[in-house]
C-alpha cells in the first residue's frame, strides 16, 4: 500500500505484519507495541501531514492486512480503534475524526456494508462495534438521524427509508453467529423504530 505524497512511496504488506510477529516473539517489542506504533504513526500522518492525504484506496489495502488477513486479534482491534477515533486536534466539523466525512462514508457503504469484506454470519464484538460507530456518524452526517451531543445515542431519526446501512443490520440481526452481536444489533433496530414511531406521532 502506498500513501499518497512527496515522498511517501514505502509499503507495507501483509508479510510485514507476519514478519513483525515473528521480530516480536524474538524481542523484547512485543506484537501489540508494533501495531500500536504502526497504526500511531499512520495516525499522526493523518493529522499533521499538509501533503499526504489517506484515500479510500489506502483504507481498502490497510482494511485488507488488519482484518482479512489479520494474524491476530490484535491488528483487528487497533484498526477498527483507528476506523471511529475522533481527532482530538480537529478545529471544524469536518475533521472531526481521524476519517473525513466524504472517506468515511466511503469505508462504511463499500466496506463495512460490503458482504464480501464483512460477512455478517461471522461478525464479532468488535467488528459489530465499529460497524455501529460507523453507521450512526455517518447517517447523523446525513440527517438521517441525531444524536445527542454528550454521549452519543441516537435522539431522533429524520429520514428511516434512507438510513446508509440498515439492510446490513437487518442481516446481522438475523444471520449472525455471534449472540452478543444479535442482541446489540436487534437493540439498535428496536430504538430506530421506535424514535421513529415517535416522530411519526407528533
Amino acid at each position: 500500500m502506498k500513501i499518497k505524497g512527496n515522498k511517501a512511496n514505502n509499503q507495507i504488506t501483509t508479510k510485514d505484519v507476519q514478519v513483525s510477529a515473528t521480530f516480536a516473539s524474538n524481542t523484547s517489542i512485543s506484537h501489540e507495541d508494533y501495531i500500536k506504533g504502526f497504526i500511531g504513526f499512520v495516525e499522526f500522518i493523518v493529522i499533521n501531514s499538509r501533503s499526504i492525504s489517506l484515500q479510500f484506496q489506502h483504507v481498502q489495502g490497510l482494511f485488507k492486512i488488519f482484518v482479512t488477513e489479520a494474524v491476530t486479534e490484535v491488528e483487528t482491534r487497533e484498526f477498527f480503534n483507528f476506523l471511529t477515533k475522533q481527532n482530538q486536534q480537529a478545529r471544524s466539523r469536518e475533521r472531526l475524526h481521524l476519517l473525513d466525512e466524504k472517506l468515511r462514508f466511503q469505508v462504511f457503504t463499500k466496506i463495512m456494508c460490503n458482504e464480501e469484506s464483512m460477512n455478517c454470519l461471522n461478525l464479532n464484538l468488535q467488528a459489530y462495534e465499529c460497524f455501529h460507530a460507523l453507521f450512526l456518524g455517518v447517517n447523523n452526517q446525513e440527517a438521517n438521524l441525531v444524536l445527542d451531543q454528550s454521549d452519543g445515542s441516537m435522539t431522533q431519526v429524520n429520514n428511516f427509508q434512507s438510513l446508509q446501512g440498515i439492510n446490513t443490520l437487518w442481516k446481522i440481526a438475523i444471520n449472525c453467529r455471534e449472540e452478543a452481536v444479535k442482541e446489540r444489533c436487534r437493540y439498535t433496530l428496536c430504538d430506530l423504530y421506535l424514535l421513529m414511531q415517535s416522530k411519526n406521532s407528533r
